[in-house]
């Protein structure tokens, strides 16, 4: 993955249909100027992208239809580590995500695979 890109992964478990991941969200990625200048945040396109990205070792079965679901709580600013936590549904057609730390819930969803 292109460092400039992703962020860093400082922990990974890998559970049955479960995947955890604990995120380093640097500020100098290559998104995080010009949105938003002054409050830096990670947009929702990264985020559902990072998802993708990072569910390669679920083996989804399928690539991106639609995102259902979809909650924002609250924005993911730069300097900061995040947990993202990955699970797969039986068939292997939709996975269920969430952004997170001990304290808050970031944002969560539900992606829709297809052929």
């Amino acid at each position: 993955m292109d460092a400039r890109l992703h962020p860093p992964i400082l922990q990974q478990s890998l559970l049955q249909n479960r995947l955890d991941y604990l995120l380093d969200i640097p500020s100098d990625l290559d998104f995080f100027p010009g949105h938003f200048p002054g409050f830096p945040i990670l947009p929702g396109f990264i985020q559902i992208g990072w998802v993708m990205e990072l569910a390669g070792p679920l083996n989804p079965a399928g690539q991106f239809v639609a995102v259902n679901r979809l909650k924002f709580m609250r924005p993911i600013t730069c300097n900061r580590q995040i947990r993202l936590s990955l699970e797969i549904s039986d068939d292997r057609l939709r996975i269920l995500f969430r952004y997170y730390t001990e304290r808050f819930s970031y944002s969560s969803g539900q992606i829709v695979l297809g052929p």
